[in-house]
């Protein structure tokens, strides 16, 4: 988590912060961030400071996910689970943000720390056969020093039948 802004630092805060050596001496520190790497070092070049480092990169599986509908009269009802993996970063806590980028008939039935699921009820296709609804999702993912990566993500629910109306 990133340092304060304002107000006192210690040299236990920066330690725990960025690591170190006992007995702590601020000129482990040169070089981080907006300290300079020679010179004088005031304790106010930490203020905001975090030892967090971007993801290189998020991803997600999306792909197609399908159910049965058994009569003219029925419906059926498919989930797709979408969990990211954070590829390289450090920084601890990230926080996870889901937008819809494109698409309908998709209902957001759960949300739990990173993942999320999406849930399609159909109705009976027309023409008997298959319907398909596809949406894009994005989700952005920032870690505790609030630099966010993102990517998206397209997720088809398909819905099948085999008779006419």
């Amino acid at each position: 988590m990133a340092l304060q802004s304002s107000g006192t630092i210690t040299l236990a805060q920066i330690q725990t912060e960025f690591g170190g050596s006992n007995p702590i001496s601020i000129s482990e520190y040169y070089g981080v961030g907006t300290v300079p790497s020679s010179g004088t070092i005031s304790m106010s070049n930490f203020y905001g400071q975090s030892n967090a480092t971007a993801p290189s990169s998020v991803s997600i599986t999306g792909g197609t996910v399908t159910c049965w509908v058994e009569s003219v009269e029925g419906s059926c009802t498919a989930s797709k689970t979408l969990s990211p993996t954070i590829n390289g970063g450090s920084g601890g806590s990230y926080t996870y943000a889901w937008t819809q980028v494109s698409g309908t008939g998709m209902t957001e039935t759960s949300r739990t720390g990173s993942t999320m699921t999406l849930t399609y009820n159909s109705e009976p296709p027309e023409g008997g056969y298959s319907t398909t609804r596809t949406e894009t999702w994005k989700v952005a993912v920032t870690n505790a020093g609030g630099t966010t990566t993102s990517n998206t993500v397209s997720v088809s629910l398909r819905a099948y039948g085999d008779w006419e109306y």
